[in-house]
């Protein structure tokens, strides 16, 4: 559900769950063959329980969980009859703010308990029946609460501001303040309840595209054994990474074969989801779909300028990074399939333990202290981590939890370096949750989308310096020195080559413009040429990439991975030379500060000052540091 047309509620619900990697994940079963060692369970039951998230933590058992799925839907009731009487004293209002918080803390706790469950099996019957009740009661509390901003906005301004000036209302003084802000795009009660029960058919396109992509059958291709396997989704994000050329080409034509067929199909819907979000901006009053979808979340419409700009003056290091690959492996012409081969090819991954993971992990973050390291202690010896894969379960990684728990991390561990860092990155997450749990308010602790990726991305950042600095081969060095451009290209520059993507699509739109198959492949292809220069041939599949990204299906919501990218690599880079003094700033301006101000200025305070293309500007250079370090290896004999 996206933003513009929500209650806070369902807000707050989307910034609960922070994930990582479900586009591009790895599936579980493919990679397991390049692995040696990789543990093998049949069923959830199989797996040691000291691998296994402890779900009893939010409730002993289904029973305790559905007896506050009654409550919920008892206090939204509640809060409901108090509809017309939230301006008549300070006391009332109050009151209400204080149901809805109560109401929302109990909410969370059993949706997450919910879509847990449903995660760790989907193809579990009750599973599905509980994901479903929290799904509908969702709705239900939507619809119920859609009176509740536009009738506190309805409050004259005088009397709120004698209202929040009441001792007791302290609490609830910024929370009131954001409300404010968005009143010129709140719309009338009635209008609001419409806008909450559209709330499903908002979602429709998303959907659409989930089961569309789901329901492709693609052809049998030859991996490197010259085995054929059936192509899916999944195990191309594997086969594309393959060592062997032709098998990179057969995967990358059978897969865009495929999509090509349904070319317009996809356009369909992408265009739907675009010309949704620009009814709801133009329904809220807002100049642009644009605007609308960063105001949210107070983020000034020049960070993403900036972002965009600065990335743009330095292309030339990516086209020289494509260049070098294109060199290293002798290739008269490179293609899209080409893009992820890597500098030192291993011919079987060596398998890391996830004992051993954890212990690199704790010693790539040492820098972050006691406190820190305590934490991820607690989180592995009381189970906050959910670690090996079986039939049914979510694959890709995540980090969830509400604020009466702590936090829980989803995983898909193989064992492989990559492994490591995902571990390191959803740790991230649950850290940056514990610390604005610990030392917030309710309505202050959810911490917003632009910030979320922040704490995670700084994780692998200092988990990389780490690793590199104990590489003891040449080999070692190149792989970890690709590892990170690599997280450099697909996260910096590939992410605001979609945010560059998703803003011409729907200026186009807004401007009166058809989105057809056509228009999206002349608009990503162009992009393409554009961020990654002359040396890579952009074919006519190559141009149909926008067609298998689910992002553009959350509405302005990529450009956060580059942004947040660029804002760890500051705080890695003050970390590594003030040392504890920057450490400090970060944990307790930063981790801890959750939703208490503004995110720009919350980043501000810690040190990090998102409105100058400095900090993007300084990313950049740390892409070219780390490329320049590679060409130096790479031409040692």
């Amino acid at each position: 559900m996206k933003k513009q047309n929500l209650s806070l509620l369902s807000i707050m619900l989307l910034i609960v769950f922070l994930f990582y990697g479900t586009a591009m994940g790895i599936s579980p079963q493919m990679k397991a063959e390049q692995v040696s060692s990789v543990p093998q369970y049949k069923s959830r039951n199989d797996i040691p329980e000291q691998y296994k998230w402890r779900l009893e933590d939010l409730y002993a058992n289904q029973e305790e969980w559905k007896k506050d799925l009654r409550h919920v839907e008892k206090l939204a009731n509640q809060l409901h009859d108090r509809s017309g009487q939230l301006g008549d004293s300070a006391e009332n209002l109050k009151e209400a703010i204080e149901l809805y918080i109560e109401l929302s803390r109990v909410f969370e706790k059993t949706y997450a308990y919910a879509k847990l469950s449903f995660h760790t099996d989907k193809g579990n019957s009750t599973n599905q029946t509980l994901t479903a009740q929290a799904d509908d009661l969702s709705i239900k509390i939507s619809e119920k609460l859609s009176f509740f901003i536009p009738e506190l906005l309805n409050i004259s301004p005088d009397k709120l501001q004698e209202f929040v000036e009441n001792p007791e209302m302290r609490e609830y003084r910024r929370w009131i303040d954001v409300q404010v802000r968005g009143k010129d795009h709140t719309l009338p009660k009635e209008m609001e309840q419409i806008l909450a029960k559209s709330g499903v058919l908002a979602e429709a396109p998303g959907s659409i595209f989930g089961m569309l992509t789901k329901d492709l059958t693609y052809p049998s291709v030859k991996d490197e054994s010259g085995e054929e396997v059936v192509l899916t989704p999944a195990n191309y994000s594997t086969l594309i990474k393959s060592g062997d050329r032709e098998v990179r080409k057969r995967a990358y034509d059978a897969y865009y074969k495929t999509v090509q067929q349904f070319q317009d199909t996809f356009a369909q819907v992408l265009q739907s989801e675009v010309k949704k979000n620009i009814f709801y901006s133009n329904v809220r009053k807002y100049p642009s779909s644009r605007e609308a979808s960063l105001e949210v979340n107070q983020i000034p419409i020049s960070v993403y300028d900036n972002l965009v700009k600065t990335v743009g003056e330095s292309l030339p290091y990516m086209h020289r990074y494509i260049e070098l690959k294109k060199q290293t492996a002798k290739l008269d012409k490179m293609y899209l399939y080409d893009m992820y081969m890597q500098f030192i090819r291993q011919e079987k991954e060596e398998y890391i333990s996830f004992d051993t993971a954890k212990e690199r992990v704790k010693q790539g973050l040492s820098i972050l202290g006691k406190d820190y390291q305590h934490l991820m202690d607690r989180a592995f010896t009381e189970r906050w981590v959910d670690v090996y894969y079986t039939p049914g379960k979510r694959t890709g990684a995540y980090q969830w939890g509400a604020y009466d728990t702590h936090p829980f991390i989803l995983l898909n561990y193989l064992g492989g370096v990559d492994d490591i860092y995902t571990l390191a990155h959803e740790f991230g997450h649950a850290a940056h949750s514990y610390f604005s749990n610990q030392n917030q308010p309710y309505l202050s602790a959810s911490y917003p989308i632009f910030t979320a990726e922040v704490a995670s991305t700084t994780n692998e950042a200092l988990l990389f310096k780490e690793m590199y600095a104990k590489a003891k081969s040449k080999e070692e060095k190149i792989a970890i020195l690709n590892q990170r451009l690599e997280d450099y290209t697909g996260t910096l520059f590939l992410q605001t080559l979609f945010a560059e993507f998703e803003q011409k699509v729907h200026e186009q739109a807004e401007k009166g413009g058809v989105l057809t198959a056509s228009a999206f492949k002349e608009i990503y292809g162009a992009l393409l040429k554009k961020y990654f220069g002359p040396n890579l041939e952009v074919d006519d599949a190559a141009s149909l990439g926008w067609a298998r990204i689910p992002h553009f299906y959350r509405n302005y919501y990529v450009y956060q991975y580059a942004t947040g990218f660029a804002a760890a690599n500051a705080f890695a880079q003050q970390m590594w030379e003030e040392g504890d003094p920057a450490v400090q700033r970060y944990i307790q301006q930063f981790l801890s500060a959750g939703d208490s101000k503004d995110p720009i200025e919350i980043l501000k305070e810690a040190g990090v000052d998102m409105n100058s293309p400095d900090v993007v500007r300084q990313a950049l250079k740390g892409f070219k540091e780390t490329l320049d370090e590679l060409e130096k290896l790479m031409k040692e004999g």
